[in-house]
């Protein structure tokens, strides 16, 4: 179950910034890569391919962390 987001995340996803997703390696070390999100009501969406990296990494273990970067004020 998530958490609802907050306006201001809500405002971030809604614009076209960028994201990074971190999620983990088999191996437990970070693996972080630049994604475009999108947002459906409190859902967060990345867009990748189930085969990537990081779509591998994230149906092995859903721990992950986003960061999303205000292109206006970075």
């Amino acid at each position: 179950m998530g958490i609802p987001l907050s306006d201001e995340t809500k405002k971030l996803v809604d614009q076209p910034n960028f994201a990074h997703l971190a999620t983990l390696m088999p191996d437990g070390s970070p693996h972080s890569a630049p994604v475009w999100i999108a947002r459906e009501n409190d859902l967060l969406l990345i867009c990748t391919e189930a085969t990537s990296l990081k779509g591998k990494n994230t149906e092995r273990d859903p721990s992950v962390a986003i960061s999303i970067l205000d292109f206006r004020d970075p």
